[in-house]
């Protein structure tokens, strides 16, 4: 893919480019040609989604806009956001962002932008969008195990990873784990890995999990993510797509607890894993009366060295999830 000049623009006055992303499909790009904080309508030369139907509205690396196709023609569509969950953490990011967008793109063209983006910064996500798009399968949701071959090693240990965990939950008590990325009620993280490798508290409190991460070819995070009963996880998505997600089913209460991938709906199973794209929305529920929990290990995707190098580079920030408390190893 080509790189316009505007999909990184100096000032936001200036975007002209987004992609919308329908279920099941690669990007499509068009040009904006109205705006406003309930619909956008955009010019594109070829496969128009059809009426009705759902996808997002997206910038790399800025919040993404769930939206409805309501009309189109021959040169285009129009469509309008849809409201996500009122508890969403990024549904206010994306609605803030979004107000100040249309805000701005509907004022003349030399008006000043106090946020305007730095040169280095702009340099810095093109070059990252570029080895993206340049990467095989972008276009794909799910992947199998068999896939990652060093997966099925986790299958193979499951109940000796929940074993693990279990004997955490026997000395600690939920109210004392700290909560996941959006701080929701009823959805609690431990963290196992971050930067490419787990934490000295990790390979103290769960040794074999630790070193089953560790043995992920460019591991980038391993966690538990811990399910309440009454736990819903409303669209997100990662901001880049550089990486791949999978998820470890070890407590999986029978009942309404689900994975949704755009209008691809999954079921996870104990001692098996699920491989997605974390790049594409998704929600996560709970409605049993029982906890589920699953592992998660993010991963670069196959990519060059020199690629992984780059995106290693551009990464080196910490994450914002809390470590496993050092006074949990004397328990």
């Amino acid at each position: 893919m080509k790189i316009k000049k505007n999909l990184f623009p100096k000032n936001i006055n200036e975007v002209k480019t987004c992609f919308w992303t329908g279920n099941g499909h690669k990007e499509l790009e068009c040009e904006i040609s109205e705006l406003s904080e309930s619909k956008i309508t955009v010019l594109t030369t070829e496969n128009i989604p059809i009426l009705g139907s759902e996808g997002i509205i997206w910038r790399p690396f800025l919040p993404i806009f769930p939206a409805k196709v309501i009309s189109h023609d021959a040169h285009g569509f129009t469509a309008e956001f849809i409201e996500v969950g009122a508890q969403n953490a990024f549904r206010d990011e994306a609605n803030q962002a979004l107000a100040s967008l249309a805000s701005a793109y509907n004022k003349p063209q030399n008006t000043p932008n106090p946020k305007r983006p730095r040169m280095l910064g702009r340099i810095l996500l093109k070059l990252l969008f570029c080895i993206e798009q340049s990467l095989p399968n972008i276009d794909r949701r799910t992947f199998s195990a068999n896939e990652f071959p060093w997966s099925l090693e986790f299958e193979k240990k499951w109940r000796a990873i929940r074993s693990e965990i279990e004997s955490v939950f026997s000395k600690v008590d939920i109210s004392d784990i700290p909560l996941g990325p959006d701080k929701l009620k009823n959805w609690s993280s431990i963290v196992v890995a971050e930067k490419g490798k787990s934490t000295d508290e990790a390979k103290q409190l769960l040794p074999l999990t630790a070193r089953l991460v560790d043995s992920v070819p460019s591991l980038i995070f391993a966690g538990f993510s811990i399910f309440e009963p009454g736990a819903e996880l409303d669209y997100h998505k990662a901001n880049s797509r550089v990486f791949l997600r999978m998820h470890l089913g070890l407590v999986v209460p029978q009942g309404d607890v689900r994975l949704q991938i755009e209008d691809q709906e999954l079921s996870w199973e104990e001692g098996k894993v699920l491989i997605f794209d974390d790049f594409y929305p998704h929600l996560a529920w709970n409605r049993t009366d029982q906890r589920r929990v699953v592992l998660i290990v993010d991963f670069l995707r196959p990519m060059p060295f020199w690629k992984k190098l780059i995106i290693n580079l551009l990464n080196r920030g910490g994450g914002s999830l809390q470590n496993i408390p050092k006074a949990w190893l004397d328990l």
